[in-house]
């Protein structure tokens, strides 16, 4: 059976780990992240619309739109469920901050008004700094924390102990990083020259090719990529 580590925050695993399971795969579940609400104040006028780059940004929208009367662009459709269920009128990208600017270019007029991207303190893709060269004005509010969980499960532990783990998604630079020094910590031989890791980006790979994998393959969206391979795996 093929066996796939999910280390993305623990609120965002429940979907995947379900359709994993159902497509035959075992899961290895060791969030590398947990999230935490931050205060925050906001007086200034409302935008004309709200980006959005994780659905733990809603709550903090249902606070701050209560008429629910702006748009929200979702970098994904989870994020995009989230708020429609919340009451906003959404539109969703293709999973990532680059196909979130290229839907708000073709969608949103830089004349339109001003738009809020409301955040996490930590960014994988830059938002305001993509589309001010574009005309747009967009302002940063960050309401929620990303806290770095570098412990390993022990089922994490015996899957690499054993040599059991065949796949292994990065969604993050940063979850890549805690992956790796997570590694070093245990002062144990871990060797991932078996695996393969799905990176959502580029710069994730930069981060895991400081070690040796059977493969790294870069996909806009790691999960559909990995249902695609099926269980032609080494481990068959």
């Amino acid at each position: 059976m093929p066996c796939v580590l999910l280390t993305r925050a623990l609120e965002d695993q429940a979907p995947f780990e379900t359709c994993l399971k159902d497509a035959g795969w075992e899961v290895i579940s060791n969030p590398l992240l947990r999230y935490e609400d931050v205060p925050f104040s906001f007086d200034t006028p409302l935008p004309f619309a709200w980006l959005i780059t994780s659905r733990n940004a809603v709550g903090a929208l249902t606070r701050l739109d209560v008429e629910r009367e702006r748009p929200v662009f979702a970098v994904g459709e989870i994020s995009a469920a989230h708020a429609r269920e919340a009451g906003f009128v959404t539109h969703s990208a293709q999973g990532n901050g680059e196909s979130l600017v290229t839907l708000v270019t073709q969608m949103l007029d830089p004349a339109s008004g001003p738009l809020i991207h409301v955040s996490g303190d930590h960014l994988r893709v830059d938002l305001a700094a993509c589309l001010a060269p574009l005309g747009y004005r967009v302002a940063r509010l960050t309401v929620y924390a990303s806290i770095a969980t570098p412990y390993m499960t022990p089922a994490l532990f015996e899957a690499l102990k054993t040599d059991r783990l065949t796949h292994a998604l990065f969604y993050s630079k940063r979850t890549a990083q805690i992956f790796l020094e997570m590694l070093v910590a245990q002062q144990v031989d871990f060797s991932t020259k078996g695996i393969c890791a799905i990176a959502m980006g580029p710069s994730i790979v930069e981060v895991l090719e400081k070690r040796s994998w059977q493969n790294i393959c870069v996909a806009q969206d790691p999960l559909q990529t990995l249902l695609s391979t099926g269980r032609n795996t080494r481990h068959e």
